[in-house]
């Protein structure tokens, strides 16, 4: 038919009863109404004819058929145009590898089938060898090499015409191997291992790798925070363990081909726990142990660790390391002896871990638990000291033994004592009634307070007593000071304050009874009665106390005792002493600062005057400091009463900042101090 032509088919059948016709394009139904709308107003249907005006080659040209139905049968009268490649013409361009296969397809529409016809190159082609034309028109190659490459043709042909259709063949070669990973590769734990392998391939393809562990790919999403790193075709493992260990494989594809390199990584490393750890042969302080190895990751095995742990300790604690074994030759089991290595009367367990030249390994499970056996004690008590108590006493005391040093049940002691230099022989008590105990009060004669004993303890249990302790030497308690200090007097310190004073004592054994501790000092007001008074502990042996917390213009008396630690002595004589006045009251005023040169400043102020209640003036304090730092670190200038109420402050530095405050003082202390305190800086006029 023409371009823009109008076609008009007419369809008859005959059938009784009557028959129904309808229209199909490409085997489906034909609906004017559903049609695209440029189509809907060329298309028209009327009962069996169909007419398709103003013929257009691209969107008409199909297989049209005619279906007459009734209700005993359907027959169908096909109209059939001319093979035609415009809906499916050969490829513009087909890839292949070479060495591989590839089908080309010849697709066109047409009825009846065509024949077909392939070309390559303008030649004809002939179906067989590696090239054959299969009933469906396409072309198969297998296998495909570099001369299958150039232009092909598929000539279509039946009785209303024919088609062709024309694509380029390009033939590629797979990836290639430039680097392969070797076979076999063994590595040790917290080593780094790098596996390579690069191929080279056609420009135009995208080559991508994959890497397998074992069999299983290793995803991106797997290397998040783990010690695997993959680059392309390197694979980068940081800090091999066991687990890293197998079979790796490197796949290779691109859209032509695939190829694969293998390895296996061994990873060598410390022994792995040994198993079916066993005891027997126990005993006080021995014991035989029994185990299988584990694995020995590559190495021979060279030392065993054997650690124990006990009902009274819960820490694992390493027994011994050996390299002497007893070998079962039939079961393979290694056997160590463990001598003088336990603690009788205690529950045990082991474990084992193995050495080789990497390092040793984890340690095995758990071995069951057993008993040794019981002994008399191996350790004496230690720690032996003493002293103290009341006059009489001689208290001894000590660390007890440990539970995994007691060795057996029923633990108590036995105490040693004698006069050191004076008794040849020790005295003796066995202290069964009372158990684990850590000291003992032994009365003596009460004349021999504050005396040199030289003692020692023993530990015993139900099976026998244990060693001596060494000698230790203590002194027995102390009695209470005999003498009482003399020529004590007072001074008055301040307003608040008197320094109490006396004639050193004698520190003897005779009069003082003890070591001396201190001084306690007693004092009360003139006008109260002596139960009244106040006691001041001084921790000091100094023949001197200062007594603090007391009322201006107040005469006091005060009295002075010596004490160690059976308490205090006899009371000296009482003194009387009055304390100062008051100190200034009020702060000097009028404080103004002047400087002189870069580092010297003049200071002036109002003189204060003291009242009834206060002592005489002496002088002022003019008190100094750096800005940046804590007034106990300032310094003080004085001038005297009598001088002018100046000073000239030195040795400043320039361009510093200070703080100063000024005071009054007296034989009743220092006085309230200016308020606030005046900053300056040298070099500021």
């Amino acid at each position: 038919m023409d371009n823009k032509a109008d076609l008009t088919w007419t369809c008859e059948a005959f059938g009784i009863p009557d028959v129904n016709y309808s229209w199909l394009r490409n085997g489906e139904l034909i609906e004017v109404d559903r049609l695209p709308d440029q189509d809907r107003d060329r298309y028209h249907i009327v009962d069996n004819v169909l007419t398709i005006r103003f013929l257009d080659p691209e969107r008409d040209q199909a297989m049209y058929q005619c279906r007459a139905r009734n209700q005993l049968k359907t027959r169908y009268s096909s109209a059939q145009l001319r093979p035609s490649f415009k809906k499916h013409p050969l490829e513009g361009e087909t890839y292949a590898a070479e060495g591989g296969n590839i089908t080309i397809l010849c697709n066109p529409e047409a009825a009846p089938k065509p024949k077909f016809l392939w070309k390559k190159d303008g030649n004809v082609i002939g179906s067989g060898g590696r090239r054959r034309i299969l009933e469906n028109g396409n072309l198969i190659i297998s296998p495909v090499s570099r001369d299958d490459e150039g232009v092909y043709s598929c000539n279509a042909q039946n009785m209303h015409g024919f088609d062709e259709s024309y694509g380029r063949l390009i033939v590629l070669q797979g990836p290639r191997f430039i680097q392969q990973m070797i076979p076999r590769i063994v590595t040790s734990v917290q080593q780094n291992v790098e596996l390579r392998c690069q191929a080279m391939s056609e420009e135009l393809l995208d080559v991508a790798y994959i890497w397998t562990h074992n069999g299983l790919r290793i995803k991106d999403s797997d290397l998040f925070h783990t010690r695997v790193n993959i680059d392309g075709g390197i694979l980068d493992i940081q800090n091999t363990t066991f687990a890293e260990a197998g079979d790796y494989e490197c796949i290779i594809k691109s859209a032509v081909g695939r190829i694969a390199t293998r390895t296996s990584v061994i990873v060598q490393g410390p022994p792995g726990p040994p198993g079916a750890v066993q005891v027997d042969d126990v005993g006080r302080t021995s014991a035989s142990i029994q185990w299988t190895d584990g694995a020995s990751n590559g190495r021979p095995i060279y030392m065993y660790t054997i650690s124990g742990r006990t009902n009274w300790n819960s820490t694992w604690i390493n027994i011994t390391e050996t390299m002497e074994l007893e070998l079962n030759r039939y079961s393979g089991r290694k056997k160590a002896n463990l001598e003088n290595s336990l603690s009788p009367w205690s529950t045990y367990e082991f474990r084992v871990s193995a050495c080789n030249q990497l390092g040793c390994g984890q340690p095995s499970a758990p071995s069951p638990q057993f008993n040794t056996l019981t002994d008399r004690p191996y350790k004496a008590p230690s720690k032996i000291g003493g002293g103290g108590g009341k006059i009489g006493d001689l208290t001894i005391t000590w660390e007890p033994l440990k539970p995994q040093d007691q060795n057996a049940p029923g633990i108590y002691y036995k105490i040693f004592w004698r006069r050191t230099e004076k008794d040849t022989e020790f005295q003796t008590l066995v202290l069964k009634e009372y158990g684990n105990i850590n000291k003992f009060v032994v009365r003596i004669q009460q004349e021999w307070f504050f005396t040199q004993y030289d003692v020692k303890v023993q530990a015993v249990n139900d099976i026998g007593y244990g060693p001596e302790s060494e000698i230790f030497t203590i002194y027995s308690a102390e009695d209470m000071p005999q003498v009482a200090p003399t020529q004590v007097s007072a001074r008055s310190f301040n307003s608040t304050a008197l320094n109490v004073s006396w004639l050193p004592i004698e520190q003897t054994r005779e009069k003082i009874h003890g070591r001396l501790i201190g001084h306690r000092l007693k004092y009360w007001k003139k006008d109260n009665a002596e139960e009244t008074a106040v006691y001041y502990l001084s921790r000091s042996t100094r023949p001197w106390a200062l007594v603090v917390g007391l009322q201006p213009d107040t005469y006091y008396y005060v009295k002075a005792m010596a004490y160690n630690s059976a308490g205090e002595g006899p009371e000296s004589e009482r003194f009387l002493e009055r304390t100062f006045r008051k100190a200034p009251q009020k702060p000097p005023s009028s404080v103004h600062i002047f400087p002189v040169d870069p580092s010297t400043v003049r200071v002036v102020w109002r003189y204060v005057a003291p009242s009834l209640e206060e002592e005489p003036l002496i002088g002022y304090k003019v008190r100094v400091w750096a800005y940046d730092q804590d007034m106990s670190t300032a310094n003080d200038t004085i001038v005297y009463v009598g001088s002018k109420l100046e000073a000239y402050i030195n040795n400043l530095s320039f361009g510093k900042s200070y703080n100063m405050r000024l005071l009054a003082f007296s034989n009743g202390g220092d006085g309230r101090m200016s308020s606030p305190a005046v900053t300056f800086k040298m070099g500021e006029s």
